[in-house]
């Protein structure tokens, strides 16, 4: 009998709107009241969105080693995440299991009412100005 070799499948993270400069990418997210776990999250998500995860590797192995990051702490930042629009999750299956992939944006979506960055918070708020 011959045991069929099952192919590790790594969940794919990848940037979706990028900023406009590298220096406010993501401003938006902190800017947004996101909770400090969904804002953490979505950094990981940025830092392994420019590498390729190691064959096999999922997210959660990288977030579960997070300080204080449960796993309910975590589905609820990403649920959050998604509301607010900071990331896309899909879900691909295969005969044998899942494949999930982040799309991460840099940028808000068209039509973001928020902040977008601490000039534009400065500009809307100018007694926060220092």
């Amino acid at each position: 009998m011959s045991t069929e070799q099952i192919p590790d499948y790594p969940d794919v993270i990848r940037v979706g709107r990028q900023s406009p400069t590298p220096e406010t990418a993501g401003q938006w997210v902190l800017l947004s009241g996101a909770s400090p776990e969904a804002y953490r999250f979505y950094h990981v998500l940025r830092v392994y969105a420019e590498i390729e995860l190691p064959p096999g590797q999922s997210i959660w192995g990288i977030v579960s080693a997070l300080p204080e990051m449960t796993e309910q702490k975590t589905f609820e930042a990403l649920f959050e995440l998604e509301n607010l629009g900071a990331i896309d999750l899909e879900q691909a299956r295969t005969p044998r299991t899942s494949i999930f992939c982040y799309t991460v944006h840099e940028a808000p979506y068209p039509g973001y009412a928020g902040p977008v960055d601490v000039d534009d918070l400065y500009n809307r708020n100018p007694d926060l100005h220092p």
